[in-house]
This record gives C-alpha cells, sequence and structure tokens, in this order.
C-alpha cells in the first residue's frame, strides 16, 4: 500500500443517523508536525433526491439508496488511500491531472455546460452522462482515468450504444463526447490530452428504418396497458399530442387547464423554444380527470413524475412513477422501459419490431391527423415547428385517406 508508513485511518461516514442533513465521509490522519487532520468529502450524498431543498428524504428506499452509495464512496476512497499518494501537508492525493477519474470530468463539463445551454438542453445531457456513467459502473471501470479513457474504451462505450440503441443514438453520444474533449483541451487547457474523439466518424442513419409507425395504434395501446398504464399514458400523449418525450415529462400541474382542455407549453419545455398551447385530447382527459379526482397535485407536481426513485429499477412498477408526482422522471427510464417491454417473450413481436420506439407514436400521430383532415398548417400549430417542410419526415410513410370534411364533423 502506498500511504502505509503515513497515519491514515480508514475512511468512515461521520454521521450515523440517517436523517442528518448532511453526510460527511472522511478518514483522519497527521501532518509532518504531528497535527490531527481530517479529510472531508460529500459527494452528492447530500443532494436530490436524498435531500431536497435543504429537507432529508426519509422514504425508507430513499434511506436505503443513500446508504448504499455512501458505502459506494467508502469503498472507492479507501481503494485511493491503498493506489494513490496521500500529501499530509496539503491534505489531498498527489496524482497528475491526467490520472484523475473521467468520471469527475463528466460531471464538470456538465455543471459547466449547464450555464450556456437551455433547461431541457442540460437535462438532456444530464441523462446521457447518467447512462455513460452506469456504463463505467456496471463494467467495473468507475474509476477508470482520463488518460485511460482512450480510443478502445471509448470505443467499447459507443458499440456497447449501438447495440442497445441504434446508430442515431451512436451519433448522439459522439456528439457529447467530442464536445467534453473540446472543453477538456479547449477551456480546461489541459495539455497532453490526444483528441481521440477525431478518429471516429458518424455513422450512416437508414432514415426509412427509424421510428416506423405502427400499424395498429389501438392494439400497441391496449398491449402496452397490460404491461404498464404509465408507459401507455405516455405513449397515447406522445401519439395525441404531437410532443416528444423530454417535452411531455418536463411538464407541470401548473401548465394545465382542465377546465378549457388545454395545456400551455412554456418555450424552455419545448425544443422549438416556442410558446406554445395545445388542446388535450378526448382520449386522455378521462384518465387525467379520474386520477386528480382521487388525488390532490400541487402545481409544481411533474405530469410523469414520481414520489420517490430507484434507479436503474428495470421494473417500472418498482418505482413510484405516476401522473403527476413530485419528482421529475428521466426520459431514459422511459426508452429503457419500453426497449425492456419489446424485449420480453410475451411481447407480440408483429406490434412491436426491433424499429418501433415511443417516439414513433410521434410519427403514427400525425398520420392519424392527416388522416383525420387537419391542413399541414394545422398540424404544425400542434407541434410547434416554424413550417410544413418538416412534416415530410414524419409521415413519409403514411398516405392521407380521409377528407377534411370528415374531420370538421367529429
Amino acid at each position: 500500500m502506498i500511504n502505509s508508513d503515513k497515519s491514515i485511518s480508514k475512511p468512515f461516514l461521520k454521521s450515523s443517523n440517517p436523517l442528518e442533513k448532511k453526510w460527511i465521509i472522511c478518514f483522519k490522519y497527521k501532518n509532518s508536525n504531528g497535527d490531527n487532520k481530517e479529510y472531508k468529502r460529500t459527494f452528492d450524498l447530500n443532494k436530490h433526491p436524498y435531500v431536497i431543498k435543504g429537507i432529508v428524504n426519509d422514504k425508507a428506499n430513499i434511506i436505503k439508496a443513500r446508504l448504499k452509495r455512501a458505502n459506494n464512496y467508502i469503498s472507492e476512497l479507501a481503494k485511493d488511500i491503498d493506489t494513490i499518494a496521500f500529501n499530509i501537508d496539503v491534505g489531498e492525493f498527489e496524482t497528475s491531472i491526467l490520472d484523475l477519474p473521467f468520471k469527475d470530468y463528466l460531471n464538470e463539463w456538465l455543471q459547466w455546460k449547464k450555464n450556456i445551454v437551455s433547461l431541457g438542453s442540460y437535462k438532456r445531457y444530464k441523462e446521457k452522462v447518467n447512462v455513460l456513467q452506469d456504463y463505467l459502473i456496471d463494467n467495473k471501470i468507475e474509476h477508470i482515468s482520463l488518460k485511460k479513457f482512450d480510443y478502445t474504451a471509448m470505443n467499447n462505450f459507443l458499440l456497447y450504444v449501438q447495440d442497445k440503441s441504434s446508430n442515431t443514438s451512436y451519433n448522439y453520444y459522439l456528439t457529447i463526447l467530442k464536445n467534453i474533449y473540446k472543453y477538456l483541451i479547449k477551456i480546461k487547457a489541459i495539455k497532453g490530452l490526444d483528441n481521440v474523439t477525431d478518429r471516429f466518424t458518424k455513422l450512416k442513419i437508414d432514415d426509412s428504418e427509424k421510428h416506423v409507425p405502427y400499424n395498429d395504434v389501438q392494439l400497441s395501446f391496449k398491449l402496452l396497458n397490460e404491461y404498464s398504464s404509465i408507459l401507455a399514458l405516455l405513449a397515447k400523449c406522445i401519439f395525441y399530442t404531437l410532443h416528444r418525450i423530454d417535452t411531455l415529462t418536463q411538464l407541470q400541474f401548473k401548465d394545465f387547464d382542465l377546465n378549457k382542455r388545454i395545456i400551455n407549453i412554456p418555450s424552455k419545455k419545448i425544443k422549438t423554444k416556442k410558446k406554445l398551447t395545445i388542446r388535450i385530447s378526448q382520449y386522455i382527459m378521462p384518465e387525467l380527470l379520474e386520477y386528480i379526482g382521487k388525488n390532490q397535485p400541487q402545481p409544481n407536481d411533474y405530469f410523469f413524475g414520481n414520489n420517490g426513485f430507484t434507479k436503474n429499477s428495470i421494473n417500472l412498477r418498482k418505482t413510484d412513477i405516476r401522473i403527476f408526482g413530485q419528482n421529475q422522471t428521466p426520459v431514459n427510464t422511459f426508452t429503457s422501459q419500453f426497449r425492456y417491454f419489446k424485449e420480453r417473450k410475451l411481447t407480440d413481436k408483429q406490434v412491436f419490431t426491433d424499429n418501433h420506439t415511443l417516439y414513433g407514436y410521434k410519427h403514427s400521430g400525425i398520420g392519424y391527423y392527416i388522416d383525420m383532415g387537419l391542413s399541414d398548417k394545422h398540424i404544425i400549430k400542434i407541434t410547434g415547428h416554424a413550417n410544413t417542410g418538416i412534416l415530410a419526415t414524419y409521415s413519409r410513410m403514411h398516405d392521407a385517406t380521409i377528407p377534411k370534411e370528415i374531420w370538421d364533423r367529429i
């Protein structure tokens, strides 16, 4: 052990009270003068979802998750003591900037990005970073240094993304990694760091196979509902509102006017940055009214929220995801759950093929509204797009069959 000649104790959690607001992980040591010192770190143990606005989340599953996370940090710190020289007079580990954990730079980049992008974009970046960090943990390389996160390590991650999702996701994560390395080299001015992202090229995307429309939308809703009512409701909302998951998951109860059957979407919650008012479909209203009749949503409750969330839970029923919950549920929770649903042996593979996605309900929804007789101009008013050209992408596999007059009589 590299620090065996120094008086360094084992790391420990300073607080023994699970409901204490501030948890500190530390270890004791003596400097060269013999003075007693403490090395202290809080990591993210005192942040959401463990502590929310200064109040400790006292739900049993959250307390358990907080303690598990604390123990993981204690193990990591013990490993650092065994492998990295600790300067007892400075009170820090002695390591080069390239030897610092890659995950630390991910969090640093994310905080930097938070100050220069919209809230919606920041949340999408955060979700992607969480996927990368989970990948590092799952593959037992969570301690990998910036220097060792080289071309091979990066390529393995991108291939993992491609295999799990699509070429589109591969390209998106590659763009994020390029952005991170640009930050490290140009903003942080880190020397001796090769921009390995330049060695990657974007993959070709076959547009005809992305997010294909559903042949039988109502049957897909029925099958989804048998598995998860909240997942089915999300699919219905994408279909009838024509809006993305990242917009729907940002909506809060205060954005709804159920008396007028409308949703007021603030500009910061939509990709187009255009404030929008849309109508609520008659096929969504009953579920909303039934829930509100039995519960008392608060203005800041999220449309697809939760009152306590278990990270990386495979089964959506094991989480507390609900209509109008206190906390916002990440987009990748739903996309991962939908992918898991499709992979089940009992899922109808003719209704849900490999190319069917939650986003595909938007394509199907536009086809539905065209069938109902809405014009392109009417549809872009719902979606918030600036011109009708974008509809060519969504409706490329659709033939309009019902005249507008029929829609007017509905």
